[in-house]
Parts: structure tokens; sequence; C-alpha cells
């Protein structure tokens, strides 16, 4: 899988967390998930809201990601005040009490910190979804809230500040310091809309908008450049950010692919394919080589494995599972079965995945991971009466693998250890 495909699962698996999450807020009127809540379809959302939360403090959240979270609720604050529907009303009573009205400044909020502005919208969207309450409606409406005028999302309020600067100065060339908001400035919000661009990832509205202000969406191919010419534009970036973290798919305004330029700087060097100057030259604007040995170590990569384990308590994770950082986990656990069975895996190495509960038989960690879902279901109803059609929330047809244990049971073709561990239940 290559990384754009690999980017494109990733996507539509946060989408779909994303539209439960939601879903969730428009019919409680707050995030407030509880560890073991999981959607009809078995997908935890706590601990989705709370890698979220991670990914963000890290830095590797987009904006667009944390606009969409932040419009149905979602605080990033560390210590996110929560209140209930009745209350956050009242303090909405208060301000239309004091101003008269309910036209807020973007992201107003209370005196205690709550954002008043951002749970509006939320609820302008849950009636238009009609998934308010009538009587909650009643009650906004007795304030004068308009239910049809779309109040501004925090993409449109940077979208109306580039198009002042646009409408003011005849260009959208702006000096690094001029910012949209105190989170980002004009020069990195264009470029950020470019990227979505370039990977399919900005709606038809958005770009129209951006082509009235000046911004040219013409597809570019990357631009043929020497290795000093991009290096010069490395040094930019450098000077720009005070950093080289370049992400991966980031693209500079000509359609140069720079992230992915620094990605082959780091492959040659591994390879020792890197010139010594050349390595000096990219040291001296902030690229480290440090990890680039280490970062996808097998040790490393264990590690990943042993985190999978501690949270599940198995390691039987699907051939297409991939970690929140983007890891196909599932693929490398198959490829130590491989190298197992051909004898390229070393003992030690072999140890310590069985360690932590590895199975190098494919097909028995497979039976394996269907009796204990047979094992939790009896857990849970008390009896392994399973309906033939039965699917576990996670896809499996447990129903239809049981009944299959059963016949080969009754035929004698089954191993006298799996017969032992059904007896058991």
């Amino acid at each position: 899988m290559t990384y754009e495909e690999k980017m494109e699962e990733y996507n539509k698996m946060w989408d779909r967390f994303y539209s439960f999450a939601k879903e969730y807020y428009l019919k409680h009127g707050n995030l407030d998930v509880k560890g073991d809540y999981t959607t009809e379809d078995g997908y935890n959302l706590s601990i989705w809201l709370r890698n979220q939360k991670q990914a963000f403090n890290k830095g590797k959240l987009s904006e667009d990601k944390i606009s969409k979270l932040e419009e149905i609720g979602f605080s990033f604050e560390p210590n996110r005040l929560r209140m209930k529907w009745d209350d956050v009303y009242k303090l909405v009573e208060d301000y239309y009490n004091k101003h008269g009205n309910l036209n807020m400044p973007f992201n107003f909020k209370a005196e205690n910190g709550f954002n008043l502005y951002t749970w509006l919208r939320t609820q302008k969207i849950a009636y238009q979804e009609g998934k308010m309450d009538p009587s909650r409606a009643r009650k906004l409406a007795l304030l004068g809230f308009d239910f049809n005028n779309v109040l501004e999302s925090l993409w449109d309020e940077r979208y109306n500040t580039a198009k002042k600067y646009y409408l003011i100065n005849g260009s959208l060339k702006a000096p690094d310091s001029f910012m949209l908001d105190d989170k980002v400035s004009l020069n990195s919000w264009i470029k950020n809309q470019m990227s979505a661009f370039y990977l399919n990832k900005i709606s038809n509205y958005r770009k129209e908008k951006l082509e009235e202000i000046g911004v040219s969406f013409q597809r570019r191919k990357s631009p043929i450049y020497t290795w000093e010419e991009v290096y010069e534009l490395a040094k930019k970036y450098y000077q720009e950010h005070g950093n080289f973290n370049v992400p991966r798919n980031y693209v500079t305004e000509d359609g140069y692919t720079l992230g992915r330029w620094l990605n082959t700087q780091k492959s040659s060097y591994k390879y020792g394919k890197l010139s010594s100057n050349r390595v000096a030259l990219l040291e001296e604007i902030g690229v480290s080589f440090d990890t680039v040995n280490t970062r996808n170590s097998w040790d490393n990569l264990f590690l990943k494995a042993k985190a999978y384990y501690e949270e599940y308590g198995n390691l039987m994770a699907l051939t297409n599972y991939v970690t929140e950082d983007g890891f196909e986990l599932g693929v490398w656990l198959n490829k130590q079965r491989i190298h197992y069975k051909k004898g390229s895996l070393s003992d030690k190495r072999a140890k310590k995945l069985q360690e932590i509960g590895f199975n190098f038989d494919k097909k028995e960690s497979a039976w394996l991971r269907m009796y204990k879902l047979v094992l939790q279901y009896y857990k849970e109803n008390g009896n392994i009466l399973i309906p033939q059609d039965y699917v576990t929330k996670e896809g499996y047809h447990l129903g239809a693998w049981l009944s299959e244990q059963k016949k080969l049971y009754w035929q004698g073709k089954l191993r006298e250890n799996k017969k032992q561990k059904l007896d058991e239940i």
C-alpha cells in the first residue's frame, strides 16, 4: 500500500468516526463520551476522541480536522469545561438579555470560558438535520435565534479575513507576520489550502471561494530542480517555520513536493548515498538524521506491537490494521510469520514476540481469535447458543464459524487441543 493509499484509508476512517462524534453531539449536546461507550457498529468513540487530542498536542492533526472537531463542540483544552444543555442555555439567555440579540462575535466565550458561539452553531446543525428536541427549539426561538442564517465556520472566518486583505492589497502576497487569527498566518493558511487541493481534499465550494480572491489551483507537475535549488526551498521553509519538520505531503507554492524530497534525502543517508557535504548542509537547517536508522528498527516496531498487546490483550490485529501514526502493524506482524517460517527471524526476536502472545501459526492464530470471541459471547450471554447468521461488532461471522467447528467436532476432524478448549465452555 502506497503512502497516498494509506492516507486515503486513514481519512475515510477518520470521517467515519467524525460522523459518529457529530451524531453523539447532536443527540446529547456535548462530547462527554464515557470510556466504555461504543457506537451501534461497535466502535469505541471515547478512545478515538482521546487520540484526536493527542494528535493535536503532537501537531499531527490537520487544520481542516481541527476546524471540523471544533464545529461540534470538541475542545482541545487540557481541562475541558463540561455543561448540560439547560445550563448553557442560561448563559445564552444572559447574553440575549444583555445585548438584545444573539449576534455573537466569532468564537465568543462566556465568562466561565465556555464557547457559546460554537454551541449555537451546533444547535443550528441539529435543528437543520431534524435532530433537535422541539422544546429546545422553542426555547431558542424565544431568544430570536435564527435557524436559517448559517453561522460562519472557522474556515469561513479565516477566508473573510484573507478576502479583506486581498481587496485592500490586490493580492495575497502578505508578510509572514500577517495573521488571520491567533493560530495561523495568511501565508500558512494559503499553503494549507494548496496542499489540500493537491491531495484532492478540498471542496468545490472552498475552491471557488479561493479562486475569487486570486488563488490559482492550476495543477502543475513538480518542477525539475537541481539539488542545490531544492535546498534553497528547504532553507526558506526552515527560515519561515524555525524547524524542518516537513509533512510528507507538503507542497511548495510552485508545486514542488518538498516533503517527499526530504524523505528521499533521509533514505539516501540511510543507505550511505548522501555526501557528507550535503549531510552538513541539511543539518544546518534542522534536518535530523539521528532517527533515520532507529525509527523503523525492529525493536521500535516491536514496541508498537507491544502497545497493541497492552491495549487489547492479544496480537490478533487484522492484516489491514494501521496504528494512529500510520504504521501498518497488521502487515508487519504477518511479515514476522513469513520470516519465522523461512528461518530468517532470530530466536531472540521470536521469543520477544511469543512473550506478548504472538502466534506464528497464522491459521492457529485465526482460530484462537474466533475462540476468544466465542468465549466473550459466553461470558456476556451465559451460553453459546449463537445464531447461524450472528456477526460480531468487529465483523466476524461467529455463528457460521461455531457451526463449522461443531460439524468438525462430531466428524472427529477437530484437533484434540481445540476440542478441549471448546469443551471448557
